[in-house]
């Protein structure tokens, strides 16, 4: 996978991440939105996870905040409007 570039995301990142979310939760239990964590920082463990999967297979993983950006940009789409 390339990296995304400064015109936007990565097309195959964005649908690996769309794909896998609803099996993450089903699996954990979580969400894969990310999370506050107790020092005021985001934690993301489906976003470390995809990064480590991307990795093991021998390609590039995304930069460090990517793939939760994915996620909160996709939650904003599929958000009902009032």
């Amino acid at each position: 996978m390339a990296r995304p570039g400064r015109w936007g995301w990565d097309p195959p990142l964005e649908r690996l991440v769309r794909e896998l979310t609803p099996i993450w939760s089903l699996v954990t239990g979580t969400s894969s939105y990310p999370k506050n964590d107790r020092y005021g920082g985001k934690d993301s463990p489906f976003a470390e996870w995809l990064s480590k999967l991307i990795k093991d297979a021998g390609l590039y993983p995304p930069p460090e905040n990517t793939v939760p950006l994915i996620v909160r940009r996709q939650k904003l789409e599929n958000k009902v409007p009032r």
